[in-house]
């Protein structure tokens, strides 16, 4: 910083010169945009000013654990909740690991439902790991299917028409299409399972109002109070099972928040551990299965996706480390371990412009210095 004196009746001829470039300097600060003068702040500013991206609704970046970057589109603020699609299922992981940390869930044995014990064929064998990397066999339509309309969906049909009265239900009785372990499908209805496994640990109640409450307690006192999370809410089906695998709503900061927990491997702002490193690297280990190199537990992998499998995130830009959750029409939280950066892209993109998408969130990881 150039320093000046000045008197008040005018300054000595010896200071007059680091007067006048000082007083430079500071005009230039004044007039200034402050994005100007934040290299990082440009850069978001450039990716939602990109065309072909669709709407981006709130683009938020943190690095080191510190909000850097807070942009919102038109009629969005850091007080709307944004509906999380499909990001949904990597919460519900997190749900599923302090479970699993308690010791209440066995991940290789099979599956605790009821409905599979009489099952006469493999059903009876799913393993939980199995639901968590999507290779459970079950048949599923999720939706994007060629010549299929969209109301037959099993993810639209357990979301809203004739199986939503109980999701769960409904994934559960979906018949095997392939042996447990040997295929990867991406599949919302074995999301919905994993969230039914949550709630028989949280409650017994049969009663739906019991259960929403218990549901909505458990995770405000072992999740979002401990990350400072205040906007998080789920959609409950009709028998009070909240809807893992698609429907939270929360704010683009508590998003971060997710994000930033996931980059601090586990740990709360207040330095305690709430899940354990084994569970961390349980979810960010590939699913084991001939057609999947991209996805893990309920977290996607920025490692490229197998042959004949669309890309999801940008291998090989961006960091080998790189994950994220992902939601229907361009919902990301992305974690950039080696760059110690979170990034969180919020709005609505159709399928042919999310490559625009993932494109710029690319760019935002490789030109952080």
């Amino acid at each position: 910083m150039i320093t000046f004196r000045v008197g008040i009746h005018g300054a000595p001829m010896r200071h007059w010169h680091s007067f006048v470039v000082t007083a430079l300097v500071l005009l230039l600060i004044a007039i200034t945009p402050a994005d100007a003068r934040d290299a990082r702040s440009a850069r978001a500013d450039a990716v939602l000013a990109t065309p072909g991206q669709g709407e981006t609704r709130a683009l938020l970046i943190a690095v080191d654990g510190k909000l850097a970057t807070e942009r919102y589109g038109s009629g969005y603020s850091a007080e709307t909740r944004f509906v999380s699609w499909s990001m949904a299922k990597s919460v519900t992981a997190l749900a599923l690991g302090l479970l699993y940390d308690e010791g209440k869930i066995q991940l290789d044995a099979p599956a605790p439902i009821p409905a599979w014990r009489t099952a006469t064929e493999d059903r009876a064998a799913i393993t939980v790991r199995q639901l968590l990397t999507m290779t459970a066999g079950l048949k599923h339509q999720e939706g994007n299917e060629r010549g299929m309309r969209v109301e037959e969906a099993d993810t639209v049909r357990m979301l809203f028409t004739d199986a939503a009265q109980s999701a769960v239900a409904h994934a559960v009785a979906r018949p095997l299409a392939h042996k447990p372990g040997t295929h990867w499908q991406y599949s919302t209805a074995t999301t919905h399972i994993l969230a039914g496994i949550v709630t028989q640990q949280i409650s017994t109640a049969t009663d739906a109002k019991e259960r929403r409450r218990a549901t909505a307690a458990w995770f405000k006192a072992r999740l979002w109070e401990p990350l400072g999370i205040t906007s998080a809410e789920w959609d409950f089906d009709a028998t009070g099972l909240f809807l893992g695998g698609s429907m939270l709503h929360m704010t683009a900061r508590d998003y971060t928040k997710l994000g930033q927990f996931m980059l601090d491997r586990g740990v709360a702002p207040n330095g305690k551990r709430l899940l354990s490193e084994a569970w961390l690297d349980i979810l960010l280990t590939k699913a084991d299965a001939a057609n999947n190199n991209h996805y893990a537990g309920q977290i996607w992998l920025n490692t490229g996706p197998a042959p004949g499998q669309p890309a999801v995130l940008f291998h090989p830009q961006g960091g080998a480390k790189t994950f994220a959750f992902i939601g229907h029409l361009g919902q990301y939280v992305v974690v950039a371990p080696e760059k110690r950066l979170v990034i969180v892209r919020l709005g609505k993109t159709v399928s042919e412009d999310r490559g625009n998408v993932r494109a710029a969130l690319s760019r935002l990881i490789e030109d952080e210095q």
